[in-house]
């Protein structure tokens, strides 16, 4: 009788938690093309027990002009739908606080000291943009598999989506610091040309990134629309495979590229891998956030249809030249209200792959 009741509690226990995963599964002993996780959003919260908020300021290796902090205002679910909204830093903090302010994060999510405290001096503003970026570490993770994605990227000019795979564990190689697979963004600038080259909304990138400082690499494959609306006008679905040999890219079902890595891995001829799909052969973690900013997804160079980017990747000053030129850019985020400024996702799924 006592063994009956133990499997009845135990029975019990395993069905709260299944209903408190929602629609996420996750397991750690699959066969090839099982799923392992989906989230459909079906519920009016976040679900704490795969979802984690970043709370830090965010550096090396993209320097976002933005901190992710935990602003209810910044993140809805609506109707099965994820939205994550920028929102100025003085309109929560008050004006000129980003030029006299002190930033203390608690519960900051980083070891780094600089990215959980910020004191606004001379020409080192506080983050102009308080941001959301949620991640599934500790939680779920896993190497290798089918990622699907159906969203709709931000509109507004210098902002665009996050939704990457990290690495679950740091790694203390340069090489391989700030790994990530890169699973579809846009940015958001309606008009971004350079030297004739479409870097606007109509251009859709995937593709990965390791490394630290001015030796970070990034290597992508696109897929520019030619005619009609541009890829954040709408809903797409983008499609990640990641496997033993390299990645496979696509949008709406149809292929936009692959990367394989050749036989001395991704970065560079001069370091050679003993795994030549190092770092990305580790488990990964699911990240998603809107981004603003920053100093690695807007060469310098690039011009809209009114005006050239305000800041340089490598001027120390870059994030106080953006948030100078907030006449010009700030206009952009405002059409209907703000709202088209979102990051709209309406699921995650992943497959196993072996």
């Amino acid at each position: 009788m006592v063994a009956n009741s133990r499997v009845l509690s135990l029975s019990i226990l395993l069905v709260l938690i299944n209903w408190n995963r929602e629609n996420v599964f996750c397991s750690s002993q699959t066969a090839t093309g099982d799923p392992i996780f989906k989230e459909t959003f079906d519920s009016t919260r976040l679900n704490k027990a795969v979802w984690e908020r970043e709370i830090k300021i965010p550096h090396d290796p993209d320097y976002q002009f933005c901190v992710y902090h935990k602003h209810d205002e910044t993140v809805q679910i609506d109707n099965g739908i994820l939205r994550i909204k920028p929102r100025l830093f003085e309109d929560a903090y008050g004006e000129d606080s980003i030029l006299l302010g002190q930033l203390r994060l608690a519960d900051c999510s980083s070891s780094i000291p600089e990215e959980c405290n910020q004191q606004a001096t001379s020409y080192h503003i506080l983050p102009p943009v308080i941001s959301t970026k949620l991640v599934t570490r500790n939680h779920f993770e896993f190497r290798y598999g089918v990622i699907e994605v159906r969203a709709k990227f931000p509109e507004g000019d210098w902002l665009y989506p996050e939704i990457w795979l990290e690495p679950l564990y740091k790694s203390y190689d340069k090489r391989y610091a700030n790994a990530r697979i890169n699973l579809g963004r846009v940015r958001g600038n309606a008009v971004l040309t350079r030297h004739g080259e479409n870097l606007g909304g109509k251009t859709l990138e995937f593709g990965v990134g390791n490394g630290t400082g001015a030796d970070f690499y990034e290597e992508t494959v696109s897929e520019l629309r030619r005619s009609g609306e541009a890829w954040n006008k709408d809903f797409h679905t983008y499609k990640t495979t990641w496997s033993s040999s390299g990645l496979t890219f696509h949008v709406d079902g149809e292929l936009v590229g692959k990367l394989v890595p050749t036989a001395t891995g991704w970065s560079s001829q001069d370091n050679v891998a003993t795994v030549s799909m190092a770092p990305f052969n580790e488990k990964f973690y699911l990240s998603i956030g809107l981004g603003v900013g920053g100093i690695r997804v807007f060469p310098d160079g690039t011009q809209t249809s009114t005006y050239v980017k305000p800041w340089r990747n490598i001027n120390a000053k870059a994030m106080l030249l953006f948030w100078q030129a907030r006449d010009k850019w700030l206009p952009t985020w405002q059409i209907h209200k703000g709202e088209k400024t979102a990051l709209e996702i309406d699921y995650i799924k992943v497959w196993s792959l072996d």
